[in-house]
């Protein structure tokens, strides 16, 4: 639906065990609003960039470097972004539905 190239694809699969960290954390997280507020962050970043007709796979890319705080070259913050944008991706959140 979201028009990811294979190569994107092949990347989001082995961070979904970190997107499930991820679940994890905002299930026990003690304030209930927090999952919904990052969401909607990332939504609205997503539509941005959307708005800016840029290829899918930039997109995603500006996604991981707006989760990541920056660039994510480093690889706690590679990983953690990718397991974050998994996560939201995987319930829609964000992306196209």
């Amino acid at each position: 639906r979201n028009r990811l190239s294979d190569s994107v694809r092949t990347l989001v699969t082995p961070g979904l065990p970190v997107a499930k960290l991820v679940a994890d954390y905002v299930a026990r997280h003690p304030d209930a609003d927090f999952s919904a507020r990052v969401a909607d962050a990332l939504a609205a970043e997503y539509r941005s960039l959307a708005s800016q007709s840029i290829e899918p796979d930039e997109i995603f890319w500006k996604m991981l470097s707006y989760t990541a705080g920056g660039s994510p070259t480093e690889t706690k913050r590679f990983w953690a972004a990718l397991g974050i944008v998994g996560y939201y991706f995987e319930l829609c959140d964000i992306f196209e539905r």
